[in-house]
């Protein structure tokens, strides 16, 4: 069983091209429109053999506690629902969230 988050852009792309047909003229819709800084919307989710958990909207930036109350509410069920119940296995990555002091505690008090 594992979590992530992944960033998603609300609009626009980041690419440097503009595409059209050969020989086309440019116009205005040719441009695109480059934001500096498009929004962006966080999305976490908890995958197990079962099958993916419910996608999660995060508002705002990832933190120890934002993350430690998403597992309390997500992921402390799917472990005690897991098969073999006795001895899940939960992996993340290095974000610092995941390794903070907090979050550490948090998991070390579910086992």
């Amino acid at each position: 069983m594992f979590s992530d988050e992944s960033h998603f852009e609300m609009h626009g792309y980041r690419s440097p091209y503009t595409r059209k047909s050969i020989g086309e003229p440019f116009r205005k819709a040719h441009i695109q429109q480059a934001t500096k800084h498009p929004p962006k919307k966080m999305f976490r989710r908890i995958i197990s053999a079962s099958g993916p958990g419910r996608l999660i909207s995060i508002e705002g930036m990832m933190t120890s506690d934002k993350y430690k109350d998403i597992l309390a509410k997500y992921l402390t069920p799917k472990l005690s629902n897991s098969s073999p119940p006795e001895d899940p296995v939960f992996q993340q990555d290095l974000a610092p969230c995941h390794y903070s002091k907090k979050t550490q505690t948090f998991l070390s008090s579910q086992e």
